[in-house]
């Protein structure tokens, strides 16, 4: 499990990365903000809370913050709710997919179905 703090005074998790051998610093700290903890991996209340929701899903956190690091070692990484916007779509579209095939299958069926008089 992935060492991290909630800090009080920017309402975020704070934890490190480690990116791998050769690029930028051996170990950098990066924070997630409480709007994409909320928002998208459940969060509920406070700082607790916040923990407990980066805990839960610290594996994709910290592939989003590794690449944002990779993309410019060189500025600091700090996640918001924009670079998890994408996964509301995915499920958005998975479910618009789904239910398209649901029902295309269901008229399928109707039409193989013989007329009763």
């Amino acid at each position: 499990m992935s060492e991290a703090i909630f800090c009080f005074d920017t309402a975020s998790v704070r934890f490190a990365i480690y990116p791998p051998g050769g690029v930028g610093a051996a170990r950098v700290i990066v924070e997630i903000g409480e709007d994409p903890l909320r928002d998208h991996f459940g969060a509920t209340g406070g700082g607790e809370s916040l923990l407990e929701a980066y805990q839960s899903h610290s594996d994709e956190i910290g592939e989003k913050a590794m690449t944002r690091y990779l993309a410019a070692p060189h500025k600091p990484v700090f996640l918001t709710s924009a670079d998890f916007d994408w996964i509301d779509q995915v499920e958005e579209i998975l479910h618009l997919a789904q239910t398209t095939a649901l029902q295309a299958t269901g008229e399928e069926r109707q039409s193989r179905e013989p007329a009763h008089a």
